[in-house]
C-alpha cells in the first residue's frame, strides 16, 4: 500500500479486546476517533487517495504497553510490553495510520 503516516497513538481507547479496523469513508472515520480518549483532533483524511488503519491491543494491567502498525499489506503489527517501571492504571493502546489507497 505505500508509506504510512502516523495520525495518532495512545493508551487510551475503548477497545477491551485486540482488533484492527481498515476505514473507507468519513463517517467511518469520525465514529473511530471517537474512540480514542487521548487522541488529538482528528485529522483531514482525503479518502479518494487514501485510507485509514487502526490497531487496538485490547484492555491492559498497566501502563507501559504499545502497539505499531508496522506495515499494511499484509497488515503487520508489534506489541510491546512495560519496560521498568509502569504506571498503575487500566490502559488500551493503539494505532492509527493513513495509507495510500490501491
Amino acid at each position: 500500500m505505500g508509506r504510512l503516516t502516523t495520525l495518532a497513538r495512545g493508551a487510551h481507547s475503548d477497545a477491551e479486546a485486540p482488533d484492527t479496523c481498515v476505514i473507507h469513508d468519513e463517517r467511518a472515520y469520525a465514529e473511530l476517533w471517537a474512540r480514542l480518549a487521548d487522541a488529538p483532533a482528528r485529522p483531514r483524511v482525503d479518502f479518494a487517495r487514501e485510507t485509514v488503519i487502526a490497531a487496538f491491543s485490547g484492555r491492559k494491567p498497566s501502563g507501559g504497553y504499545s502497539i505499531e502498525i508496522l506495515s499494511a499489506d499484509p497488515l503487520t503489527t508489534l506489541e510491546r510490553e512495560p519496560e521498568g517501571f509502569a504506571s498503575q492504571a487500566l490502559t488500551s493502546p493503539y494505532h492509527v495510520v493513513r495509507a495510500p489507497s490501491r
